[in-house]
């Protein structure tokens, strides 16, 4: 390997072919990060050499630019032909210098200054009769998909199709052409543009420098370009993954021109290079795409920042063999179409609904490694199948957010089905999954009954707990759900739509009739208009239009006579303006008042219909394999962005996770013999030291160790023999642990749960009766308190 640093004369002399790998990305350089850039870096340089006049002593203080490094390799040639080298690296940059001075060669020609433009063409093109019509007449042949217009770039003779027109490299050309003419003609003398572009062609010949590493024989040139390219460059991993798939397709000595066209040219275009939102981070839908390919295929977590390592360990296994490589890239060819129209599903249909509920609706991206098994043409289960797993795997997903249960350990989970899944014969994929969950009894990963949902339900106040796109989700399908009647007419939901309280959340303007200077009903009222049987969907202009109104017309004409919509209350608006079933229905049944009793009522029967839409089929007789390595790990804190899979767990989780199964078998086993239980935990749990007996105040501490907290303990909760709980924001604050921001959403959390007659004290709430206290309830504030020490 050797190093130099070399002028484009140096770089382009003589007759020489600088070629892109065919397989290797497009190009991708832009105006605003590239282009601009390097033609101020020019210019600035330009003006420099101009400003000097005749005094040639000031050469050597003018610094050449440097442009950066390419990796070179040097090729086989036939005598006669054009020297061969291989861009193993910088072929953007070398792209675009071909560019420039094509450009500037353009520009110079057409100004009459034959010299320099025929200077400039040496540099270009290569001469001669042979090599007319062939690549061999370009200094630079560019990458499979970049060469049509590259062709009608460089010869300066042919027009730009309309279609190549948008293309990065001629935008790039006609760039670098006006910037030139703008700089040459600023002065409009004809001298004086004579002389700026015999200064502009020196300094591009002579005065910009580029560092070229040739390899020799012996160098493995891909191990070179993933160590140039792995670590912080924009190159994506599909670049890298493509580059190492073609090289290594090559050695067996496989058609790679024609097969980087076959499958996976396509991967060059830019709707799978777009970038979309991953959480806080933007990535490009190929990455994506190869990610959750990967997990399918391996059926192990792929971290973001190992999908080039993990699909190249897959990968080599498949590459023995042209037949068996072929093979392996149909496939992935297959996967590939299938996810790009993912969008295209039957909205109607299982499949569509698992993605555009599951997957857009609650933004589980981590269940699409699972989606894509279900639906490969490569696998092929039986629809009906396909259809009982993905809408057993949507109960799952639905019946645990409306019960604002935990999905952090999604990615783990969906990585266990598919393992257990390749236990099993693809005829009963559907029954397998459905087994499968059922035997899930870990907090993380359980699957709530009918009774569950039917019980639990109407108590949780879902909106401000659960994402408003999700919940408008779960409000649309249960309108569906309505539509199903075969009198209804089958109509279109219209796209978007607001969540409506039917009682107000401002209802102490019109709407405390009942409750005013009570501060315990208010206190009530403030959770039940939250919770689900309070909601409903309407158009975005009409919830600008129902407000805080009253419910009937009587009461409005009182409290309302004038203004827009005088004297109508809210129930007439909706019977006028809304179609949906939903509406309807809260509407014909309450004719004068809409209750907190009518919506207790109205979330059971929502809870009951939920069952019915996202059911929980009982299990048929299928053969299992189930052992206890196959059990999740409680408290499993896994990180599951929309769609990112694989985030790490934290290292200080460990201690912490079986403070989490202490505190979850706390309040699953809640008692009114508060002695009892605290006797019981006492014996189980002292041994491992994250409880204890606290003499002094007779009471049981409930403790979570956390290395990063200084005292080594955090105060929880106490438990106390006379049947009360007491829980200490105040003292958890006190370890550190938490922003201020945290302590408020603990707050709220625990004010929410409360019974009205709680009292508050200075940092922590005084104490009240388990039999008052939602254990479910109690359980999410021991969840949030132990997730902050865990990640914090």
């Amino acid at each position: 390997m050797d190093a130099n640093a070399l002028t484009p004369r140096d770089l382009f002399d003589g007759k020489v072919t600088y070629e892109v790998p065919p397989f290797q990305r497009p190009y991708v350089w832009t105006e605003e990060d590239q282009w601009q850039p390097l033609w101020d870096d020019i210019e600035r340089l330009a003006n420099a050499y101009l400003e000097r006049g005749a005094d040639s002593e000031i050469d050597e203080q003018l610094a050449a630019h440097f442009l950066g490094a390419v990796v070179l390799k040097q090729l086989g040639s036939p005598a006669g032909d054009p020297s061969r080298r291989a861009v193993i690296d910088g072929q953007q940059r070398l792209t675009t210098l071909q560019l420039l001075l094509d450009a500037a060669q353009l520009v110079v020609e057409q100004h009459g200054h034959d010299d320099d433009s025929e200077s400039l063409s040496e540099l270009v093109l290569n001469t001669g009769k042979r090599f007319s019509g062939s690549p061999k007449r370009f200094k630079l042949w560019p990458s499979r998909v970049d060469r049509p217009v590259f062709e009608q770039v460089m010869d300066n003779h042919v027009e730009v199709s309309d279609v190549q027109s948008d293309s990065r490299i001629a935008q790039a050309h006609t760039f670098f052409q006006s910037a030139m003419r703008e700089w040459a003609e600023v002065t409009g003398d004809p001298d004086e543009v004579k002389l700026r572009l015999a200064t502009l062609v020196e300094v591009l010949q002579q005065h910009l420098r580029v560092v070229t590493i040739g390899l020799g024989s012996e160098d493995d040139d891909q191990l070179i370009f993933e160590t140039l390219n792995d670590r912080g460059t924009p190159l994506l991993a599909a670049d890298l993954i493509k580059n190492f798939v073609f090289q290594q397709c090559e050695e067996i000595g496989a058609d790679v021109d024609t097969w980087a066209d076959d499958y996976w040219l396509e991967f060059d275009n830019d709707w799978w290079r777009h970038e979309i939102s991953q959480g806080r981070l933007l990535r490009s839908r190929i990455d994506l795409f190869l990610q959750y390919w990967i997990t399918m295929s391996t059926r192990s977590e792929v971290p973001t920042d190992a999908v080039f390592a993990r699909f190249r360990a897959h990968a080599a296994e498949h590459l023995g063999g042209v037949t068996e490589a072929e093979a392996f890239l149909k496939g992935l060819r297959r996967d590939a179409d299938t996810y790009r129209d993912l969008t295209n599903l039957d909205v109607d249909s299982a499949r569509g609904r698992f993605y555009w509920r599951v997957v857009e609706a609650l933004e589980l991206g981590a269940f699409i490694p699972l989606l894509l098994w279900m639906i490969s043409e490569n696998n092929d289960p039986p629809n009906d199948q396909v259809d009982r797993a993905l809408s057993a795997v949507e109960s799952w997903a639905v019946r645990r957010t409306l019960l604002r249960m935990t999905m952090k350990d999604v990615n783990r989970f969906v990585v266990s089905i598919l393992q257990e899944l390749d236990k099993h014969s693809l005829d009963e994929v559907g029954d397998v999954t459905v087994a499968y969950l059922e035997r899930q009894d870990a907090d993380s990963r359980v699957w709530p009954n009918d009774s569950e949902v039917i019980e639990g339900l109407p108590k949780i106040k879902v909106y401000g707990s659960i994402k408003q796109s999700r919940m408008r989700a779960i409000l649309a399908a249960l309108e569906l759900h309505l539509r199903m009647e075969p009198k209804v007419e089958k109509t279109a939901l219209p796209q978007r739509l607001d969540i409506e309280h039917v009682m107000p959340q401002g209802w102490r303007s019109f709407w405390d009739g009942d409750v005013a200077g009570d501060l315990e009903a208010s206190a009530r009222r403030d959770h039940v208009i939250n919770t689900i049987g309070n909601l409903t969907l309407v158009t975005q202009k009409l919830n600008v239009t129902l407000s805080n109104r009253p419910w009937t017309d009587a009461e409005a004409q009182e409290v309302a006579p004038t203004g827009k919509e005088a004297g109508v209350g809210k129930r007439s608006l909706l019977n006028r303006f809304s179609v949906l079933m939903l509406n309807k229905e809260v509407v014909q049944q309450h004719p004068e008042v809409w209750t907190e009793q009518d919506i207790h009522d109205r979330s059971r029967v929502i809870a009951e219909r939920a069952t019915q839409i996202w059911t929980r089929p009982a299990s048929r007789s299928v053969p299992t394999d189930f052992s206890s390595e196959d059990a999740p790990v409680e408290g499993d804190d896994s990180q599951v962005p929309h769609t990112s899979p694989g985030a790490d767990s934290p290292e200080s989780a460990t201690v912490a996770d079986e403070v989490v199964v202490t505190l979850d078998s706390l309040i699953r086993d809640l008692a009114a013999d508060a002695g009892a239980i605290a006797e019981s935990i006492h014996n189980k749990w002292l041994s491992r030291r994250e409880t204890w007996i606290d003499e002094t105040h007779d009471t049981l501490v409930l403790s979570a160790r956390n290395d990063r907290v200084p005292s080594g303990r955090c105060h929880v909760a106490s438990l106390a023999p006379t049947g009360s709980l007491w829980i200490n924001p105040g003292r958890i604050q006190d370890s550190q642990a938490f922003t201020e921001s945290t302590m408020r959403e603990l707050d709220d959390m625990i004010a929410d749960l409360l019974p009205p007659t709680t009292s508050r004290g200075k940092g922590y709430y005084k104490a009240f009766a388990l039999k008052d206290v939602d254990p479910e309830a109690v359980g999410r504030v021991f969840d949030l308190v132990l997730d902050r020490l865990i990640t914090d």
